[in-house]
């Protein structure tokens, strides 16, 4: 009977122990689901958050760049029609009639227009102006220096006679001048030769130079070799 009631007791045991075991399973399962969703919609509100500003910013920027090409087209179609009635005005589109009709009226409407027109008018003239100040500028900066010298004033009468003039020989090849003497042009080869010959055959010396020995007639260079190498 003792026996028995040990057994039941640890068949107790180990089903209390079961149950709890159950029981601390249930509860982290439950807290895990908790936390994942609770981190899902933190994540799920930081997307939107992140997205909900980038639209904005992306709106703004755009609104920005329509603006600034509604500007930059405005100022483009201003400058295209103010050209457009300067290039009218300069080649003479206008009719001359008009002018001498608006010239004679009282309209204070005309006579504004009249005052535009001038004012476009001494605008053109000044960048005209200007321009083509800009292009003689360059135009001497760049400029080449001329090879002979030019004169500026008329000559009276016959020019001077050079000797160029005189001979008037045109394009002649160059030629040396000691080719005009023949005699002279075997002397200057005969000379070079002996210099030549110098460097290649040594002069007899005197036996007794070498008692007052006086130094290298052309001087000693060291970078000059005479002896032969025996190997």
């Amino acid at each position: 009977s003792s026996s028995n009631n040990n057994n039941k007791e640890s068949r107790r045991r180990r089903r209390r122990a079961a149950q709890d075991f159950g029981d601390d399973g249930a509860t982290n399962e439950k807290d895990t689901a908790t936390a994942s969703r609770s981190l899902a919609s933190t994540v799920n509100s930081l997307e939107q958050r992140f997205t909900q500003t980038k639209k904005a910013a992306e709106k703004k920027s755009a609104g920005f760049a329509d603006e600034v090409e509604d500007d930059e087209g405005r100022d483009n179609d201003d400058a295209v029609r103010r050209g457009l009635e300067l290039m009218e005005a300069e080649m003479g589109k206008l009719d001359d009639d008009d002018d001498a009709g608006d010239e004679g009226s009282m309209d204070p409407e005309l006579n504004a227009n009249d005052d535009d027109d001038d004012d476009d008018a001494a605008f053109y003239n000044s960048i005209a102006k200007k321009s083509k100040h800009d292009k003689q500028t360059r135009k001497e900066y760049y400029a080449v220096a001329p090879k002979f010298p030019t004169v500026d004033a008329r000559v009276e009468g016959e020019r001077g006679l050079s000797r160029a003039i005189l001979k008037n020989r045109g394009l002649v090849a160059h030629k040396n001048k000691l080719n005009r003497n023949p005699r002279v042009k075997k002397r200057e080869q005969y000379r070079k030769a002996l210099i030549r010959r110098k460097g290649a055959v040594r002069e007899v010396r005197d036996p007794r130079e070498g008692l007052v020995y006086g130094g290298e007639e052309t001087g000693i260079k060291s970078r000059t070799t005479k002896s032969r190498k025996l190997s």
